[in-house]
């Protein structure tokens, strides 16, 4: 791909443009939104790269290759406010039998946004999965959630 030999060059604005152009002429290719958004990422535009690479996933939930690439990225910084698409790749992770990787991420997640529940449930679950049911008891009433009873 001509694409592929731009960036082997180090010609990355080449490359995008390549893949740009091919896109224009198949808008549901995914492998095309995935690098489009691996572009993106080194020309250090993180906003546009999720954007890319979320269109991808939304076209082929099952291809591995956009998930891997927020998995990467996680690693590298985190998007307040997402915990939701958090959730996604966590459950990419479950689905991969990542269970202990999935259990840090969750609680990540938790730690940014303690009151939403579909993080709680997901928490709770993976819990369960691991064989650590005391513990996943205990997560399907979480203390953020508990309010003092009115006298």
């Amino acid at each position: 791909r001509l694409a592929f030999l731009h960036q082997r060059n180090l010609r990355p604005e080449l490359a995008e443009v390549t893949l740009r152009a091919a896109l224009r002429h198949d808008p549901l290719d995914a492998v095309l939104l995935a690098d489009l958004a691996e572009a993106a990422w080194v020309r250090q535009a993180p906003d546009e790269a999720f954007a890319w690479v979320e269109r991808a996933i939304r076209l082929i939930p099952g291809f591995d290759r956009p998930w891997e690439l927020l998995l990467q990225w996680s690693n590298v910084t985190t998007r307040p406010g997402d915990t939701s698409l958090r959730l996604r790749v966590v459950r990419k992770l479950v689905d991969d039998q990542r269970l202990d990787d999935a259990l840090s991420r969750t609680r990540t997640a938790l730690g940014d946004d303690p009151t939403h529940i579909d993080a709680h449930d997901l928490h709770a679950y993976i819990l369960s999965r691991l064989g650590r049911y005391d513990e996943a008891l205990a997560a399907c009433a979480p203390p953020v959630f508990k309010q003092a009873r009115p006298r």
